[in-house]
């Protein structure tokens, strides 16, 4: 989601934005067997195939993440994660605050990354 498209959503729903920040938060991992323990965590499409399959897949996407975010020279890996966070205020009640965090998931956009495997997730 851009600022502008969020913005306008804002708008939309009677919302004025008091504060808006983009976050960037740089994960560094020292090797690909720790990217994957930690991607293996939270990712959630590995409940969505058989057991059989989790090191298979989990391999591929790092072999497709290294083409385009290879390991810097001291050979750590890294995850740029970004979060926005937002202070809006109700029209109705300027005083009223709320804080929304939206975390931008990367490794959803597995097209992007360009992985030659379709895997059936059921």
């Amino acid at each position: 989601m851009t600022p502008s498209k969020f913005a306008t959503y804002a708008e939309d729903v009677h919302l004025l934005i008091k504060r808006f920040e983009i976050i960037t938060i740089d994960e560094a991992f020292p090797d690909k067997a720790a990217f994957i323990a930690w991607m293996s965590g939270w990712l959630s499409y590995l409940k969505l195939l058989p057991k059989e399959l989790h090191a298979e897949f989990l391999d591929e996407i790092m072999v497709c993440y290294l083409k385009t975010h290879p390991a810097d020279a001291a050979g750590q890996i890294h995850y740029i994660d970004y979060w926005m966070e937002v202070e809006l205020l109700k029209k109705a009640n300027y005083t009223q605050t709320t804080e929304i965090k939206i975390k931008l998931d990367a490794i959803n956009r597995m097209t992007e990354l360009g992985m030659s495997k379709i895997y059936n997730m059921t």
